[in-house]
């Protein structure tokens, strides 16, 4: 499929004339084609100034979301009407309004207009139904149907839409929550008219809708035409993944063309269809998060050998062949290990790893290339003495008689979708023990402070997250990332 690059439309977090003159150059420079004012969220004083944001560097949309629909403003017709009256007499590129609550612009001669539903026509079946039709008026730039949809149900549309001609071209069709970036990304391949995006990622600012894709790697992207190469992070809690950015980076630094993105999968009927559709629509590389690694490598055509000695995958890369795994952790956990060694922080001795799930395999697994004596700490007898057979390790006692010099957390605890630790790793850790987390940027910092009361030293999983995904990216670029981007992305800078 191929068509037009859609416009590429940056909504602005900006709650007044001052943001937003500053925000509207920065979507400018970063290659957006217009720029929402979500008005909606605007003070009503600020609101009634926004005609000193003309003339403007980027051509602007006017939205005014109700409360209905997901935004800030007034869900009264009346009330609404007022504020779009004042909306109409300004040169905005168009005003955007709700098809369950607004009128036409009294005005033929005011701006064109976007009609927009944010809870769509019933499901995204329903949807791509209705966006076949003509648009609604002739003064009309698009239509705009929102709506949230699981990932699965995404893959099914998308299934049906393979081999068709796109006929989109009216409508922009959007979802929310863990599919959200998905048919952000395919735009050019949909023929979407347009693709809202937020503004260039910066640390502290949050996107006014969670699935929008920064505008700059969009444009990249869709410059590469509708089969540029994508690729992408699937889990079950993804949102919040550093990986789009830190790929992004790298991309950007080597001049690689492509684009990341994290795509929550929640089932594994869902993870499956996952890689039965994404390389038909260019995805040639995934990297594989909690809790579909055993599943990633059990889906494979090919694994290499220490993921199969892991019995798990965390890195898939497409060929003709069909899907190949690699686990990229055991190479990331075995350089982090030789450098708190090298640092003084460690002996080379023995090690705890807690936890029983695919990254503790990876931990093991590291351990032992290295010949050091490792323990596993589980809350399942069975599945840590199992994991102990396998490896050469023991199982941890509850009661040790000492504390651990060096301690790998390997489960999802300090997540947000995760449970406590519910372990008694209090016990194996003092003023001499390395507590190296395999959770980054942890929503609950349960671990952070467990070390700070036994006098631990702590260490995030960020570091470990950039050595992983710059093994991956060597398989998929043919070339490896440079030394500085690399320490960069492991400082948590990008």
């Amino acid at each position: 499929m191929s068509g037009p690059r859609p416009l590429l439309v940056s909504s602005l977090p900006a709650r007044d004339v001052r943001s937003a003159r500053r925000e509207s150059l920065e979507a400018s420079e970063a290659g957006a084609d217009l720029a929402e004012l979500r008005l909606d969220r605007w003070p009503a004083r600020e609101r009634e100034a926004v005609d000193r944001l003309f003339p403007s560097p980027i051509p602007l949309v006017a939205t005014y979301r109700s409360r209905r629909e997901g935004g800030e403003g007034s869900s009264s017709s009346v009330r609404r009407g007022r504020v779009l009256r004042r909306l109409d007499l300004l040169p905005f590129w168009a005003v955007d309004r709700e098809v369950a609550r607004d009128r036409p612009p009294a005005d033929p001669g005011g701006p064109p207009t976007i009609w927009s539903r944010h809870d769509g026509p019933g499901t995204l079946r329903d949807s791509l139904a209705a966006a076949r039709g003509p648009p609604r008026g002739d003064r009309v730039r698009f239509r705009k149907f929102v709506l949230p949809a699981a990932t699965g149900e995404v893959l099914r549309e998308l299934s049906r839409l393979r081999g068709r001609p796109p006929s989109l071209r009216s409508t922009v069709v959007h979802t929310t929550g863990p599919s959200g970036g998905l048919l952000r990304a395919l735009g050019c391949a949909l023929g979407l008219p347009a693709v809202y995006a937020s503004l260039p990622e910066r640390r502290g600012r949050e996107p006014i809708e969670a699935s929008q894709i920064p505008v700059d790697r969009l444009r990249r992207s869709f410059e590469a035409g509708p089969n540029g190469p994508r690729f992408a992070v699937l889990g079950a809690a993804v949102e919040r993944s550093w990986s789009p950015k830190i790929f992004d980076g790298w991309m950007r630094s080597a001049g690689d063309a492509g684009l990341y993105l994290s795509i929550g999968v929640d089932s594994r009927r869902e993870f499956g269809r996952a890689l039965d559709e994404l390389p038909r629509w260019g995805f040639r590389g995934l990297n594989v998060t909690h809790p579909w690694k055993r599943d990633a490598l059990l889906r494979a055509a090919r694994s290499s050998p220490m993921a199969r000695r892991c019995g798990c995958a965390n890195t898939l890369t497409w060929t003709r062949g069909g899907w190949v795994a690699e686990n990229t952790d055991v190479r990331a956990v075995a350089r982090r290990l030789g450098e708190i060694g090298t640092a003084g922080r460690w002996d080379g001795g023995e090690a705890l790893v807690v936890g029983t799930g695919g990254a503790a395999c990876s931990a093991l697994a590291a351990l032992d290339s290295i010949d050091a004596h490792a323990y596993v700490l589980g809350r399942d007898p069975a599945r840590a003495r199992g994991l102990a057979r396998r490896f050469g390790a023991e199982v941890a006692p509850r009661r040790p008689n000492r504390t651990a010099s060096l301690v790998l957390h390997a489960t999802t605890v300090g997540q947000r979708s995760a449970g406590r630790l519910d372990l008694p790793l209090r016990r194996w850790l003092g003023p001499g023990t390395h507590l190296l987390d395999f959770v980054y940027a942890a929503e609950r910092p349960e671990l952070p402070r467990l070390a700070r009361a036994t006098h631990a030293r702590y260490e995030d999983g960020s570091r470990l997250l950039a050595y992983q995904a710059a093994e991956g990216y060597a398989i998929w670029f043919g070339h490896p990332v440079s030394d500085r981007d690399l320490e960069s992305a492991a400082r948590g800078e990008g």
